[in-house]
């Protein structure tokens, strides 16, 4: 599976205007502009340097996601209001989407909050794609004791019935979840405003 090098042509959308669109196991896909998300970027050789997904709570949008400190729910409106970069909606292919068990996506997403972000991966992840040095962590490990985002993304997906990669989960990397054929761009989320205060005062998350 090719991981993807360059972003699809963009195609905006609107956030408030297809957040009743967004469903639960839609996937998140982030560019950054600061200076570690280029990093990633280019350690990985990917268009992509984070990745979330997505569950509804009490009619909410929320991104659920490993990023510093911990693996972390946001409200996905905030996260596109607040993100210094590119913000791009996947969805799961149908044939992909029919076989999701979304009980097992939520149960193990959520299970997983709180737990440490992988810092000590990324620099093992590095080594990896600059000197093929082996990423030594097996996907039978039942809880891992810190996670990165696309590790975090790959393990929930794989446990709910799709495997978006034969790599291990800590070496699928954003791109490559992007690159996988279970997937497909829909649009580039764009939020009406990039003020978060406004965007809470809004509701429209």
């Amino acid at each position: 599976m090719p991981t993807v090098t360059e972003r699809p042509a963009e195609h905006p959308l609107l956030y408030p205007e297809v957040r009743e669109s967004i469903e639960d196991g839609d996937i998140i896909l982030f560019s950054g502009e600061r200076e570690i998300s280029k990093l990633i970027a280019r350690i990985s050789n990917a268009a992509y340097s984070h990745v979330g997904l997505v569950l509804t709570w009490y009619g909410r949008r929320i991104l659920l996601s490993a990023e510093m400190p911990k693996i972390q729910a946001l409200p996905l409106g905030l996260a596109v209001a607040g993100y210094p970069g590119r913000v791009d909606l996947y969805k799961l292919v149908p044939e992909a989407r029919a076989r999701l068990d979304l009980d097992k996506l939520a149960t193990e997403a959520l299970v997983n909050l709180g737990i440490e972000y992988g810092t000590d991966k990324i620099f093992s992840l590095a080594a990896h794609y600059t000197i093929g040095m082996h990423v030594d962590e097996k996907d039978e490990e039942e809880t891992p004791e810190s996670m990165i985002c696309s590790q975090y993304v790959s393990r929930c997906f794989r446990k709910a019935g799709v495997d978006f990669s034969s790599l291990s989960d800590v070496e699928t990397v954003p791109g490559e979840i992007a690159g996988s054929p279970l997937v497909r761009y829909v649009g580039t989320l764009k939020p009406v405003d990039k003020d978060i205060t406004k965007a809470r005062l809004q509701r429209a998350m």
